[in-house]
């Protein structure tokens, strides 16, 4: 999946997540808001309740992977 597919209320899984990144592998997160005037920052909220942000770009790294979750 691209970063630029997402969109608010989408629930994605990470299998790789960027170094030094707040996200969680195999975790599921909600898509709460799209920042445009941020870089295109991506704000993501656990199950948990816990939430953090990470830029498109980081998102677009080699190595980074995610997909829609299906739940």
């Amino acid at each position: 999946m691209q970063v630029s597919e997402l969109k608010i209320g989408d629930k994605v899984i990470f299998e790789t997540v960027p170094s030094g990144s707040y996200l969680s592998e195999n975790k599921l997160y909600q898509v709460e808001n799209i920042y445009p005037s941020r870089r295109r920052e991506v704000y993501f909220r656990s199950q948990s309740g816990s939430g953090t942000s990470e830029p498109s770009f980081r998102l677009s790294m080699k190595g980074v992977s995610f997909y829609r979750a299906t739940c």
